[in-house]
């Protein structure tokens, strides 16, 4: 969890090609308990996916192209 002047993050890394519902269970129950978070599932595979529970799926790759120093991530 991150939190800061852009809002509440979850951020879960898992070493896996593809995305099983059992991997989201956590980032789910987070946004249970805090609605207005951002959850984000970074993992190995291709595709970018937005999950039932509001999260949002990004692989790897892109996940870390988009770091750039100095400066607060955002997906967009």
């Amino acid at each position: 969890m991150v939190y800061g002047q852009t809002g509440l993050y979850a951020v879960e890394v898992k070493n896996s090609g593809q995305v099983r519902p059992q991997d989201l269970r956590s980032l789910r129950t987070f946004g249970e308990d805090y609605p207005q978070s951002r959850r984000y599932f970074v993992y190995r595979g291709k595709t970018r996916l937005m999950q039932s529970g509001g999260v949002l799926c990004i692989p790897c790759e892109e996940f870390l192209l988009s770091l750039k120093p100095g400066e607060a991530w955002a997906a967009s």
